[in-house]
């Protein structure tokens, strides 16, 4: 199953624990199991103290990008993709004086917080504070701290992968105190970059067709694929995807499904300014999340024991044999597993997108507040109005941010409780808190 949509059963650690597991003997490759995966690919350190347990497997990676309309953009005159959000808007002028939809997106409250609209929430905040780090980073006494990681780091821009997991360590507990506190980029209220990133994704999201606030992505991505929607956000694996919806008269609503057209791919727009840090990054990440429910221990040695086969070059190539004959599925991207061959096409499209960064995993202000106090239900619940009554008009920029700022103040004990953490502990962010249940 996917053990990320089961949050309360991980807390109490009801899956398998694929750990120990790792270090035997994978019978379908006669090497250790854990030399089958990119463990650096997919963020797992296996001499992390932090690192308790792992029970989830993710073998599979994923990138956020923009798909586009070719023809439709050659119609409207427009011979480049965007590089800069500036660009993105220019774009769009020009795609909707030729009477085009610019842009769709899903706009429920799914889609805008752990979705499509949620992905760009999180994403172009990311460009305007870089240097959370510098604020939540693993000090030398700090039970989080890695000598052999933290010793040799250093804060720089220029690299858009500065900040992952594999270079620095950082102090889930400094993150909640500089919530708590207001400082730096964790305040909201008053913030010009913060005023300034809202303001600018609520410029794009005017772009969607009307009523997108109640749209869901299976809505909007119909209005791409019958060619009334000019871009959209999509995955890599759109590139083998959509052949296969023209054809799906249920995904398009037609007898026989549509005209195919010519569509291609670009990376997020930058968006530009003084207030700026660097430029777009995306969601690059390890995703899958596969994991079993533990039962008894014969049980789970069949359960590790399909998971050995699938990961090995003889069975990854069942799989991917399957995906590539079925009507309904893709890879989402490139396969974090050593060994096994691609086909060349596939090898070289998932090659083709070029790596900008990634955003997702961190503890950022961008994924903790720009959607909801770090995934509490309630403030997700508070976020999704707010949001809604501003892109709506219904408040300006000031007035969202004000009264968000206040929801997280208010939310904020709640949510750290949900996560089994006290006020005390964030008092003295270099102890590690006490074991809850």
């Amino acid at each position: 199953m996917n053990t990320n949509e089961n949050s309360d059963l991980n807390e109490d650690q009801k899956f398998v624990d694929f750990k120990p597991w790792l270090e035997t003997e994978n019978p379908y490759t006669g090497k250790l199991w854990k030399e089958s995966f990119n463990l650096d690919g997919m963020g797992v350190n296996l001499d992390d103290p932090n690192l308790q347990t792992l029970q989830a497997l993710n073998f599979e990676s994923v990138q956020i990008l923009w798909m586009y309309n070719k023809e439709m953009f050659e119609k409207a005159g427009i011979t480049d993709t965007p590089k800069t959000f500036d660009e993105l808007i220019a774009t769009y002028d020009k795609l909707k004086a030729a009477g085009h939809i610019p842009f769709t997106i899903g706009g429920n409250a799914l889609s805008l917080w752990s979705g499509q609209a949620g992905w760009l929430m999180r994403i172009y905040p990311d460009q305007y504070f870089r240097d959370y780090v510098e604020l939540i980073k693993s000090k030398p006494e700090d039970y989080t701290y890695m000598p052999n990681i933290d010793d040799n780091w250093k804060f720089d821009l220029s690299d858009p992968y500065n900040d992952s997991r594999s270079k620095v360590s950082t102090n889930e507990l400094r993150m909640y105190q500089a919530i708590k506190n207001k400082v730096g980029p964790y305040k909201v209220e008053g913030n010009p970059a913060w005023r300034e990133v809202m303001t600018n994704l609520k410029t794009l999201f005017s772009y969607a067709p009307d009523g997108f606030m109640g749209m869901s992505e299976e809505q909007a991505y119909k209005l791409f694929l019958t060619g009334k929607a000019a871009t959209m956000v999509a995955l890599p694996s759109s590139y083998w995807q959509l052949p296969k919806d023209f054809a799906d008269a249920e995904k398009t609503g037609e007898s026989g499904g549509v005209k195919s057209f010519d569509f291609g791919f670009f990376n997020m727009p930058s968006m530009e300014g003084e207030l700026v840090q660097a430029p777009a990054r995306t969601i690059h990440i390890y995703t899958g999340f596969y994991g079993f429910v533990k039962k008894n221990a014969e049980q789970t040695a069949l359960n590790v024991d399909f998971m050995m086969y699938l990961t090995s070059p003889e069975g990854y190539k069942v799989y991917l044999e399957a995906v590539q004959n079925s009507k309904d599925a893709s890879l989402n991207g490139a396969p974090l597993l050593n060994d096994i061959e691609l086909p060349e096409e596939m090898k070289k499209t998932f090659e083709s997108f070029d790596a900008i960064g990634n955003t997702e995993g961190l503890n950022s202000p961008g994924n903790v507040l720009a959607r909801g106090l770090h995934d509490y239900q309630p403030s997700v619940q508070s976020y999704i109005g707010l949001i809604s009554r501003y892109f709506n008009n219904e408040i300006d920029v000031d007035q969202l941010l004000k009264q968000y700022q206040a929801d997280i103040d208010a939310k904020f004990e709640a949510m750290l409780k949900e996560r089994k953490k006290e006020l005390s502990d964030i008092e003295n962010p270099e102890r590690q808190p006490p074991v809850r249940q």
